[in-house]
């Protein structure tokens, strides 16, 4: 695919972060806010720029491509730049000195000492010359070390702690004048701590348009009738059109739907949950193993161990903020398999020693949090304690003083997905054990008790509500909904709300059965929730 940085575009914005325990503002609520292309980011140098976006938003695909038109001469104001990746720094335990840093990954030629020293050189004086691209700091298993507890200068060539030297890059304690370009997750902006000439932009993702002409140019070859009555569906659901904004989700969901024609082309049956939707994601892959073979077992049980020994791993990366996972923590059996399924990609490494090797990811950080799910509800060695701990619900506010940890956004809404009655015989199948389906239920109907318990509290703020509304519509239970949807009021305040939400406000809304009131304030609503407003049946004041 051409990837035009000329026509991808940013909300550029310049902005004071909130003090202490403020909430980060919503980025719709800023006034100095305009757009501005990917390529124009490196045009202006000197600054420290934050690009924000979703996990499979397109951050690191596109600063490959600005290294790239970088050394095709299109940014001649700069004539060095390193491109780091945080989830190989998280690799390094030693203490390295910024000249040891770079030249771990861009060596000089044949070790030569005094082409490294010249190089470390001309970095110390003309930094304005030199740009750092540092990327996916939500992969960074530790937090930045905040500026005031560094020393006001710091010397580049002194060995330094991996959140010292960084925080010190980005901080302006060093090299002033460089430029630095920090991908990372929305949530994590905070831990910038609002460095001088300190912007942030925040890649856009698909619009409906952008959506429909993807998915038209994924289905091209497979007809034209087929190629219409994908995008026709995948517009029209909102769960699957929801994860499409995403461009890494979209190409999932597109997978998913090309899955689910070939299966049962004449009477298809969407999935009516996210869950679900990530169930027939991993049977499209699974698919790609199991080609012409023809067997009475379902691909679950055929493939049961392997998938049971990659769902173990992916909750404890989960446990571990690890995304990144070496050939040492699986047999090369589940390696083979998660590669030739497409649901495991092959990643080369740089040890902290210099020497090379290989690691592994799963295709996308949700699939990590599903299969983690997987094995929450399958595996005999979770306790109904430790499945409850799982349970939090996820406020959408964020403070500086929060702990960083972006890897469980939605293990939650998996776990309380796979407890719905659609998902019980695939379970049972992964569980595959004598009087498994008893078992299975049981352990669904914890996870259904667990949330009827958030329900009786009247402490919950209104993200909260907003996450427990989603988790009943996961469920599809009729009376979770309805205790949920029984209070006489919904206050949200300061959060964005996209169609998924409002969906699932207006499905335990309709459960209960009676009057209420909704009172959105300083919130962001995308404009596909006014068409849902008409679906709310029972509401007496807005």
């Amino acid at each position: 695919t051409d990837i035009r940085l000329d026509d991808t575009w940013v909300n550029l914005r310049h902005r004071n972060l909130p003090r202490g325990k403020d909430r980060t503002i919503q980025p719709q609520a800023s006034l100095d806010n305009h757009e501005v292309s990917v390529e124009s980011l490196l045009k202006t140098t000197s600054r420290v720029i934050m690009l924000l976006g979703q996990a499979g938003s397109g951050k690191t695909l596109l600063v490959h491509c600005l290294g790239r038109s970088w050394a095709e001469g299109s940014f001649p104001s700069i004539d060095l730049l390193f491109l780091l990746e945080f989830r190989q720094l998280n690799l390094i335990s030693r203490d390295l000195s910024l000249k040891e840093l770079l030249f771990l990954y861009y060596p000089a030629c044949a070790d030569d000492k005094e082409q490294s020293d010249a190089v470390f050189e001309f970095i110390l004086s003309k930094p304005e010359k030199v740009c750092f691209i540092i990327d996916g700091y939500d992969e960074f298993r530790a937090k930045l070390t905040h500026p005031v507890k560094l020393e006001s200068s710091i010397d580049p060539s002194k060995p330094l702690p991996m959140t010292d030297l960084l925080s010190g890059l980005c901080n302006r304690k060093f090299l002033q004048d460089c430029t630095v370009l920090v991908t990372c997750r929305p949530r994590d902006v905070t831990d910038m701590f609002g460095s001088p000439g300190f912007i942030t932009c925040e890649l856009q993702g698909f619009d409906r348009l952008g959506v429909k002409e993807y998915a038209e140019q994924y289905f091209h070859k497979k007809g034209d009738e087929l190629k219409k009555k994908a995008v026709n569906l995948l517009m029209d659901n909102r769960h699957l059109l929801s994860m499409s904004h995403v461009p890494g989700l979209c190409h999932i969901c597109c997978v998913c739907m090309d899955h689910l024609f070939s299966s049962d082309g004449t009477h298809l049956q969407l999935p009516t949950s996210l869950t679900q939707i990530y169930m027939q994601i991993l049977l499209a892959f699974l698919k790609r193993i199991d080609d012409g073979v023809v067997s009475g077992t379902s691909p679950l049980q055929r493939h049961r161990t392997k998938i049971a020994e990659m769902s173990q791993l992916a909750l404890k990366g989960l446990d571990e903020s690890t995304i990144v996972f070496m050939d040492t923590n699986m047999s090369p059996e589940v390696q083979d398999f998660g590669v030739r399924s497409g649901i495991l990609s092959c990643v080369k490494l740089t040890r902290e020693d210099g020497s090379s090797g290989y690691g592994f990811t799963f295709m996308h950080l949700t699939m990590q949090e599903f299969l983690a799910a997987l094995h929450l509800m399958t595996s005999q060695s979770i306790t109904e304690s430790q499945l409850k701990k799982k349970l939090n619900l996820k406020t959408r506010w964020t403070t500086k003083i929060d702990p960083k940890t972006v890897f469980t956004d939605s293990l939650h809404l998996y776990v309380c997905g796979l407890a719905a009655e659609a998902c019980t015989s695939s379970l049972v199948q992964l569980k595959g054990a004598e009087g498994t389906r008893a078992w299975v239920q049981k352990r669904q109907a914890t996870v259904r008790n667990v949330l009827l318990g958030f329900s009786g509290s009247t402490s919950q703020t209104g993200p909260k509500i907003v996450e427990l509304c989603r988790c009943a519509h996961e469920t599809r239970d009729a009376k979770l909904a309805r205790a949920i949807g029984s209070r006489p009021q919904f206050e949200l305040r300061n959060i964005r709300l996209n169609a998924v939400d409002m969906d699932s406000l207006a499905f335990v809304t309709a459960a209960a059965d009676q009057n209420v009131c909704l009172d959105f304030g300083g919130c962001s609503i995308d404009l596909d929730c006014l068409e849902i407003l008409p679906s709310f049946k029972t509401v007496d004041h807005l």
